[in-house]
């Protein structure tokens, strides 16, 4: 179901999302699916006073009362093991929030199908060959990354990058803006919205932590006591401690999990296409070098088959040992998702498996 209203925020989830508020039914409390799993970044953004304060800051308008805000489902989306994005509608404006800690240059992709779905039961029904305009909410997509990699404090993304045809003015476009809010970036921001302070000074604390040898659950437990103590979150952290432990826990060991399974097959890849370049490429030398006859032919035919055979022979390796590192990560996902449609979404995420086909995923899950 699809309302709006000029007055009324009303926050989207996707149909499997473990939250929802209505202010005018269960006494206006939060209801719980624990079958779901979603980051700390979106368990915050399911309480309407968050939405609606870090709205306020980004858009510079001053809301004031969370119980206008109606959290419903928002059905289809992207399927995802570790749920990271919020969506809204205020003021006639859709908003889509997702947080992100690895750089994602498909995002702004990632919002149009977001988009689409929740627009589909707005339209469904109307006369789209009609001669009255059927109107839709302007749309606003925001991403809020904190991850190692530095990147600048606002980066604009566009979904005209992602065309192999280049044009000046594309026929479609989209544009999604990155806001970074590690420490010591976009800090009038974060002074603006305390609750994107406050997750950024749990997250930080997390992280120092284990670079400092300490293992994961002991640095969550350590960080949570820590923010509750110093008013950090407390209410959240207070009811929802063991459930932010969980989720984080899982979420961190999925991407490490992901990383290792990449970093070791690129590797690998490289490995076996140095050694089969360098024996394919002496034994067309050689034999190039044979048939000339001469000194010279044979320098110039060794040297050219190393050069043909050492790039050959790379690709050729990184290939096979590409298509190990597939299986390897559907491995990896197969223990946290079970759908091909859910796999498959995931492994598009890595940019060397941005090619792989749904029919390829569902082929090698079923044949496994």
């Amino acid at each position: 179901m699809y309302t709006y209203n000029v007055n009324t925020l009303q926050f989207y989830v996707r149909e499997d999302a473990i939250y929802s508020f209505d202010k005018n039914q269960n006494n206006g409390k939060v209801k719980t699916n624990p079958e779901y799993k979603s980051d700390v970044f979106s368990m915050i953004m399911e309480y309407p006073e968050n939405a609606l304060q870090v709205y306020n800051a980004l858009s510079g308008n001053n809301y004031d009362n969370p119980e206008d805000v109606q959290i419903i489902k928002l059905e289809n989306g992207i399927s995802l093991s570790i749920r990271n994005d919020a969506s809204f509608i205020i003021d006639r404006t859709f908003n889509l929030y997702e947080h992100q800690s690895t750089a994602n240059p498909n995002m702004p992709l990632r919002s149009l199908i977001y988009f689409v779905n929740m627009i589909e039961p707005k339209v469904k029904g109307k006369n789209l060959y009609g001669r009255r305009l059927i109107q839709l909410p302007t749309p606003r997509f925001v991403v809020f990354y904190n991850g190692k990699e530095p990147r600048p404090e606002v980066e604009e993304l566009y979904l005209s990058d992602s065309f192999e045809h280049k044009e000046n003015t594309p026929d479609l476009e989209l544009h999604c803006t990155v806001y970074n809010i590690n420490k010591g970036c976009n800090e009038e921001l974060k002074a603006k919205c305390p609750v994107l302070y406050e997750y950024m000074v749990f997250t930080d604390g997390v992280q120092d932590r284990l670079a400092k040898g300490i293992d994961l659950r002991h640095a969550l437990e350590i960080t949570i006591d820590e923010c509750i103590e110093n008013n950090i979150l407390k209410d959240f952290f207070e009811a929802r401690k063991d459930e932010v432990m969980k989720v984080t826990t899982l979420d961190y060991t999925f991407e490490r999990r992901l990383e290792f399974a990449l970093e070791e097959g690129i590797e690998e890849g490289r490995e076996l296409g140095r050694e089969i370049g360098i024996k394919e490429g002496r034994e067309v030398g050689i034999k190039e070098g044979r048939e000339v006859g001469i000194k010279e032919g044979r320098e110039a035919g060794i040297k050219e088959g190393r050069e043909v055979g050492i790039r050959e022979g790379r690709e050729l390796g990184i290939k096979e040992e590409r298509e190990k590192g597939l299986f390897s990560l559907i491995d990896v996902l197969k223990g946290f998702i079970t759908e091909p449609e859910d796999i498959f979404n995931q492994i598009r995420k890595q940019p060397n498996y941005a090619d792989v086909t749904l029919e390829d995923i569902k082929a090698i899950v079923e044949n496994e």
